[in-house]
């Protein structure tokens, strides 16, 4: 069995045009949409939990590392709650 991609060529030097300050921009919008997804979604009683969502975009190396994150204890139980 195995895969064909067709056009992969052509993408990758589509892609290779993109510059590390254009991806970086890209992480950080990305980053950004989830943080106020997240925020958004959190449930409230107190404001805690939606005041602790926090992010960050760093630079590790060559790539451009979006984080989402809390330091809220109960995080977790809100967030898999209905599953």
């Amino acid at each position: 069995m195995g895969i064909e991609l067709k056009g992969a060529n052509e993408l990758n030097k589509k892609l290779n045009f993109l510059s590390d300050l254009e991806v970086a921009d890209m992480v950080k919008e990305a980053t950004l949409i989830v943080h106020s997804q997240a925020k958004m979604l959190a449930p409230v009683d107190t404001g805690n939990l939606r005041n602790s969502i926090k992010m960050s975009v760093t630079e590790e190396g060559k790539n451009s590392v979006g984080k989402v994150f809390t330091n809220c204890e109960y995080a977790v139980y809100q967030e898999f709650r209905n599953r």
